[in-house]
């Protein structure tokens, strides 16, 4: 007997095939996955256009962000048409790849431990290449670059029923750092 996922909402259907809908969320049956361990050449690939898909939608925010200051309104709706496609993509990725998405505590834990892994790995590496840069980091840049990381820590560290007690500079920064 199979296993079917709803990719909508998690439920799990024993049979053949998927059910015509699903009896938690109403999802239609192409919704589902067969679910089962994906091999792992196709995990890898499934990680690489996730990631390609991910890139691809923040790279195409940026190209409609600089469309619309450079005073092209329509371009910059097309750019951000692509991104919102991109992101669906990425999302869709997203569902075949088990473990990437758990319960909100995991989530939050998983949060924190790569933004430790950012903080500690990724950043002081990147904030000592920015300052050894001629000519030296863009005013503000590496102040912003390197108050980052420590920011997310801190807000990512606090119980998920504490977030929105977050003093008002924190929440901005953290919402200024998203948008960004």
């Amino acid at each position: 007997m199979k296993k079917w996922k709803c990719t909508m909402c998690g439920y799990l259907h024993e049979g053949d095939h998927p059910p015509e809908a699903c009896p938690v969320c109403g999802a239609h049956k192409f919704q589902f996955i067969l679910y089962e361990p994906l091999p792992e050449a196709l995990e890898r690939r499934l990680r690489e256009a996730f990631a390609g898909e991910s890139k691809a939608h923040v790279r195409n925010l940026a190209f409609a962000k600089k469309a619309e200051e450079d005073g092209f309104p329509q371009v910059a709706s097309l750019f951000r048409a692509v991104a919102d496609a991109e992101r669906v993509h990425a999302d869709e990725y997203l569902k075949y790849l088990e473990g990437v998405i758990g319960e909100t505590e995991d989530n939050l834990k998983a949060a924190f431990e790569n933004e430790m892994k950012a903080k500690n790995d990724y950043y002081p590496a990147f904030i000592q290449t920015l300052q050894g840069c001629p000519g030296g980091p863009a005013p503000g840049r590496g102040d912003r670059v390197s108050r980052l990381p420590g920011l997310r820590v801190r807000l990512r560290g606090r119980p998920a029923r504490n977030v929105s007690r977050l003093p008002d500079e924190e929440r901005e920064f953290q919402e200024d750092s998203v948008r960004a």
